[in-house]
């Protein structure tokens, strides 16, 4: 999930312009190559968030079952694999299905409906909110 960055266009020619012109707009294209800048290290800071969580997540898991810890997958949180639940607890992911507890997990908003409706409250596991929160941030979601 890497963003795509644009290519710079080519500096306009601004030898029509005053000295002062050309330095306002000068100043101008320097802010917009550094906010440019910023927004994509927020970005990589959000990717290298996602990846390292991602990571974690799956570590423990494999760790998990390795130690032949999980005695029955549904009565346990799929991420941190420590909450039990009783018998129909939990609640599981809107995107990958899993089940995670309240710690692993939370409710955030869906897609607005057809007739532009309130959304609906889904639940999400941390893993899928990240993925979303990354997807909506570098666009990836519309490619």
């Amino acid at each position: 999930m890497t963003s795509r960055r644009p290519s710079l266009p080519p500096m306009p020619d601004l030898s029509h312009l005053t000295e002062d012109e050309r330095k306002v707009i000068e100043d101008v294209l320097r802010r917009q190559r550094e906010e440019e800048e910023k927004e994509h290290e927020v970005i990589r800071q959000m990717q290298d968030e996602f990846t390292t969580y991602q990571e974690s997540v799956k570590k423990l898991s494999e760790e998990t079952k390795k130690a032949g810890q999980i005695l029955d997958e549904g009565a346990v949180c799929e991420i941190c694999h420590k909450t039990k639940f009783a018998d129909g607890v939990g609640h599981s992911c809107s995107f990958c299905l899993k089940k995670s507890c309240a710690r692993c997990g939370g409710r955030m908003q869906g897609k607005p409906g057809p007739n532009k409706e309130k959304p609906p409250t889904i639940w999400a596991c941390n893993l899928c909110k990240k993925k979303q929160e990354l997807m909506a941030k570098t666009g990836a979601w519309y490619h």
